[in-house]
C-alpha cells in the first residue's frame, strides 16, 4: 500500500524567499517538478467556479497566460489626463453615504471607464452597487469550498454585467469581463478605502500636507519624479503616498504557490507580503506607522525596495506595477480627497440601531475585505451647531 504524504504549508515572510515562492520554481534548493504556471494556477481553481473566469491567474497553459498578459498590456494605455479628469467629475458627483459601498461604485465605474473605455451614464447605478459588493462577497465565500454558488447560477450578476459591459458573454470563460474586472477591482478599491482613509481622517499632523500634495497629483497626473516641474516636491509626496499606502496595506497580502518535489512531498508555500512590509528589521521601529516620508530617504536604498512587493515579483510581476496600478491609486484617492476634503463631510460609525458617532481608528486598518461596512460619510451643517 502506498500511503500518501499529507501536504505540509509553508509560510515566509523572508524577502529572498518571497521572491521564491512567487517564481514558483525552486524553494529552499529544491526544484519543484509543478511548472511554474501550474504552481500559480492551482491554488487558484477556486475562482474558476466562483466566478467563472480563464486568466493568467487560473491557467496552467503558457500561450494562454502570454495571450491574456498582451490584452491587458493593451488595456493599461490610457490617456491620464482624462483618467484624472473622469475621476474629479464622477467623485463630485457621488453623494455621502456608507463609505466602502461609495468607494467599492467609484473605483468599479473608473475601472470598467478605464478598461473597457465605457462613458459613465452607461453605467447603471443599481448594476454596479450590485457587481461591487457581490464580487466581494464571492471572493470572502469563495475560500470555502462548500459556500461556492456556481457562477452558472450568478443570473442576477450575470445580468448586470450584460448591461455593464455588453459585448462580453460572462457564461464564456475567455470572454467574462470579470477576468479583467476581477484582477483591477478586487485588489484596488480596499487601498483605494485604506488609503483615503489615511490619508483624510486619521487626524495626522501632515493631513493637510498630504491633501495638497494629492489634489496637486490630480491636475498633474503624467508628472514623474524625474520631471522638472514647478510643484515636484508635492508630487514626490503625492507617490510616497501611494507607496505607503501600497506598503501597509498591499492589494495581495499573501501569495499561494504548490510545490511538488521528487520526495514525493508536497507543500503549499505563502509568501506573507503584508508580513514583509511590517517587518520592523527592514521599516524600522515605526513599520505599522502610516508615514509617507519614510520614502524619500530610500532613493539610495535597494533593500527596502528589494522588499516591496505589493505587485508581486519576477515572472510573475504585475503589469500594472510599472506605472498603471500606483498611478490610478493616487488619481483615484486624488479624486476622493478633492470631494469630500470640506471640513463640513465626517466620517461617522454607525451601530446596528442606528446610533453614530465620530469614526476613530487606532493602530493599523484593519485589512480584512469585509471591514468598515458599519463607517458613513455625511454631510454636516456646521453653521446649525
Amino acid at each position: 500500500m502506498i500511503l500518501q504524504r499529507r501536504q505540509t504549508i509553508h509560510t515566509t515572510k523572508n524577502p529572498s524567499e518571497c521572491a521564491q515562492i512567487i517564481s514558483g520554481s525552486i524553494l529552499k534548493g529544491d526544484t519543484n517538478l509543478l511548472s511554474k504556471y501550474e504552481a500559480r494556477a492551482q491554488p487558484n481553481q477556486r475562482l474558476r467556479p466562483a466566478f467563472g473566469i480563464d486568466n493568467a491567474f487560473t491557467t496552467d497553459h503558457s500561450e494562454r497566460h502570454k495571450e491574456y498578459r498582451n490584452k491587458v498590456g493593451t488595456m493599461l494605455r490610457p490617456d491620464w489626463n482624462m483618467v484624472a479628469s473622469a475621476a474629479k467629475r464622477l467623485a463630485k458627483n457621488e453623494c455621502p453615504k456608507n463609505l466602502v459601498n461609495l468607494v467599492q461604485s467609484f473605483v468599479l465605474k473608473m475601472t470598467i471607464n478605464v478598461l473597457f473605455r465605457h462613458d459613465f451614464p452607461s453605467l447603471d447605478d443599481e448594476s454596479i452597487s450590485l457587481v461591487a459588493s457581490e464580487i466581494n462577497d464571492i471572493w470572502i465565500g469563495s475560500k470555502l469550498p462548500r459556500h461556492i454558488v456556481p457562477w452558472s447560477k450568478q443570473d442576477r450578476l450575470h445580468d448586470a454585467l450584460r448591461l455593464l459591459v455588453p459585448n462580453r458573454d460572462p457564461l464564456d470563460p475567455q470572454r467574462n469581463a470579470m477576468n479583467f474586472i476581477l484582477p483591477a477591482f478586487e485588489t484596488m478599491w480596499r487601498i483605494v478605502l485604506r488609503c483615503f482613509i489615511e490619508v483624510r481622517y486619521r487626524g495626522a499632523e501632515e493631513t493637510e500636507e498630504w491633501i495638497a500634495a494629492l489634489k496637486l497629483f490630480l491636475e498633474n497626473p503624467t508628472v514623474r519624479l524625474e520631471d522638472s516641474h514647478e510643484g515636484a516636491s508635492e508630487i514626490e509626496k503625492a507617490i510616497s503616498i501611494v507607496r505607503e499606502a501600497l506598503r501597509l496595506y498591499p492589494p495581495t497580502r499573501h501569495i499561494h504557490r504548490h510545490f511538488r518535489f521528487a520526495s514525493g512531498s508536497s507543500i503549499l508555500a505563502i509568501a506573507d507580503i503584508e508580513g514583509l512590509h511590517r517587518d520592523t528589521a527592514i521599516w524600522g521601529f515605526d513599520a505599522d506607522c502610516f508615514r509617507p516620508s519614510r520614502w524619500a530617504n530610500m532613493r539610495h536604498e535597494p533593500e527596502p525596495f528589494n522588499a516591496w512587493m505589493p505587485f508581486g515579483s519576477s515572472p510573475f510581476l504585475c503589469p500594472a506595477k510599472p506605472d498603471f496600478g500606483p498611478r490610478m491609486i493616487g488619481i483615484l484617492v486624488a479624486a476622493l480627497v478633492d470631494a469630500f476634503s470640506d471640513v463640513r463631510y465626517e466620517l461617522n460609525v454607525r451601530d446596528p440601531r442606528g446610533q453614530k458617532e465620530s469614526a476613530k481608528f487606532y493602530g493599523l486598518l484593519r485589512s480584512d475585505r469585509d471591514s468598515y461596512k458599519e463607517l458613513f460619510l455625511e454631510k454636516v451643517d456646521r453653521r446649525c451647531r
